[in-house]
This record gives structure tokens, sequence and C-alpha cells, in this order.
């Protein structure tokens, strides 16, 4: 009886014990939600060459850069966006002093995703390549960005670079 007595004083003080604590804090909001109200000039470089196998890595590729973009405040005294895609050749998509909105900016990906799935021809993987149109291009002063404002390149490859010799001065330069 007093085993019963001890284990039903112990079960209730238990439940009191779990009621009594506080509730859970709410779960943290993912990282790029912390970055509204933030000021930085960020341009993607997005690998669209023939390594990435399928289209729908492509793909994938540009609605990720779509749904970190709509989490930035975009503007000419916020956060600036520029984008380019690299394969054999580079192409600038768009700068940073070009002010696009999220709308513009989704139908640039929407057009980008239909050229991709319907004449995508892929190519090498000239990441040297990229690497100095970013910094001669894409992060420069005469496209937008300012010197006082974080700069941030999101490089997106599977990594596997065809021109080796220029990607490695590129990475000199670039430290």
């Amino acid at each position: 009886m007093n085993a019963m007595l001890f284990l039903s004083l112990f079960s209730l003080l238990l439940i009191a014990r779990v009621t009594a604590r506080s509730p859970p804090a709410p779960p943290e909001p993912p990282v790029y939600r912390r970055c509204l109200k933030k000021i930085a000039d960020v341009f993607f470089v997005v690998d669209t060459s023939s390594s990435l196998d399928i289209t729908p890595n492509v793909i994938k590729e540009l609605d990720f850069v779509g749904e970190v973009i709509t989490a930035f405040d975009l503007g000419k005294d916020q956060v600036r966006t520029g984008m380019m895609t690299f394969a054999t050749n580079t192409e600038l998509l768009f700068k940073l002093d070009d002010f696009k909105t999220k709308k513009e900016i989704a139908e640039i990906l929407y057009d980008r995703k239909n050229l991709v799935k319907y004449r995508w021809k892929g190519g090498n993987t000239n990441i040297g390549k990229a690497l100095r149109l970013l910094m001669d291009g894409g992060l420069s002063t005469s496209h937008g960005s300012r010197a006082d404002v974080p700069q941030i390149a999101v490089i997106i490859t599977d990594g596997n670079s065809n021109d080796r010799a220029d990607f490695d001065s590129a990475l000199l330069e670039l430290r």
C-alpha cells in the first residue's frame, strides 16, 4: 500500500511540475527572415552548366534565388540585388543599380526557367569566368555596388570548374 501511495504522490508531483512549466518559446524565424530591414548588396551567381545533369536542377537554383529575394526589402537605399548565370559563357541578368522590384525579378526568373526548359544548352562550368564578371561587373561601383554596405555574393554551383587557372587567379584577387 505504501508503494502505491508513493507512486500516486510521485505521479501527482510530476504532473504538477510538468504543467507548471512555462510554455515553450516560439520557434526562431528562418535565418533569411531576420534579414528584413537590413542594407546590403547581394549578387547571385548561378551555374547553368551541363554538369548539373538535368533541367530540374537549374530550375531549383532559380526557385531558390526567387525565394531568398522575396525575404529582402529591396530598394535604392535598402537591399540591392543582381544576378548572373554562367556555363561556358556568362550572362548578366540584372545589375545592382537596376532597382528591380520583386515582381520584375520574378518575371525574369520565370522567363529564365522557360528558357532552361525549352532551349537549355548547358556548357562548361567556367567558375573563373563567372568570378571575373562578378568582380568587374556584378559587384562593381559602375553597376551600383556601394562601398559602405556589406557585399554578398551567393554562388550556386556544383563546384567542378573547367577553367581552373582562371578560377584560382580570381580567388586570389577576391581575398
